[in-house]
């Protein structure tokens, strides 16, 4: 009995001395949220990266998403966009990075974002919102909704999981959205970013119209930038592109190049 107390004793002291010396070895709780600094707002320290980079005549950029379980596809989205022939300026992840909420998830599929060779930013998607979800992603990206302006250009991010929300009628949030519209600049044109398209059945229907209207109603708007449905899609209705991302599991993703005089698409296949 005294052999077995000593090392149920030994066992005990050996715990805490790995909790008091920040032992990380073992993750008790699967929706324990323990993140290093560089994993800590990540979409404000890609801007600061995307803004330094100097004014170009033509803004390129990536926009995919739907990452979720699919580990081994995103290495390779990774990879062909590294081997693209020509420079990138970012990459927009169109939301659903995680599936069930859970932190290791989130780290996970930023161990593979963060070898792309140019900054990344990612809008909330409805799987990102499981669980502990809202508050990795906040920790981790910052906030649902968020503007950055680059060269001429806005890209207004914004929640649309409305499903999340019980169709409530407040996401995603138009008053926002509108506000932000009304506040950019006339000389900016304007790109808007989120996870649910507005014909999907996982939007508000109470919203849908309400939104198309508003994004038709300014001039400024250059597209509706959505992922979600997995598949690629192109709508125009009222006069404005709505365009929807491939998921990284059907291996696609669009390559968006933007110019004063043209707006050109590329559905890429890896």
């Amino acid at each position: 009995m005294r052999m077995k107390n000593f090392t149920t004793v030994i066992y005990i002291i050996s715990v805490s001395l790995c909790f008091l010396s920040g032992c990380n070895l073992v993750e008790f709780n699967p929706n324990e949220i323990r993140l290093d600094e560089e994993e800590k707002d990540l979409n404000s320290k890609a801007i600061t990266k995307i803004q330094s980079a100097g004014k170009r005549d033509t803004l390129t950029f990536v926009f995919m998403g739907d990452t979720q379980r699919f580990y081994d596809e995103t290495d390779e989205f990774v990879e062909s966009v590294n081997g693209l022939a020509y420079p990138i300026d970012f990459v927009i992840h169109a939301g659903d990075i995680a599936d069930f909420g859970l932190a290791a998830e989130f780290k996970w599929v930023h161990n593979s974002m963060k070898k792309l060779k140019v900054p990344y930013l990612a809008v909330i998607g409805n799987h990102d919102l499981v669980a502990n979800g809202p508050i990795i992603y906040r920790k981790m990206y910052g906030e649902f909704d968020f503007v950055f302006d680059i060269d001429d250009y806005r890209f207004i991010f914004f929640n649309s999981n409305s499903r999340e929300y019980n169709f409530a009628g407040k996401v995603p949030d138009l008053e926002w959205i509108e506000r932000q519209l009304e506040e950019t600049p006339a000389d900016k044109k304007i790109f808007l970013v989120s996870h649910v398209p507005p014909f999907s059945s996982d939007f508000d229907s109470s919203l849908e119209e309400d939104y198309t209207q508003l994004v038709a109603g300014n001039p400024s708007v250059l597209a509706s930038l959505h992922g979600h449905e997995h598949s690629f899609n192109n709508i125009v209705e009222k006069g404005v592109r709505y365009f929807i991302t491939a998921s990284v599991t059907n291996r696609g993703y669009a390559l968006f190049r933007v110019s004063a005089n043209a707006l050109d698409v590329q559905q890429i296949r890896y």
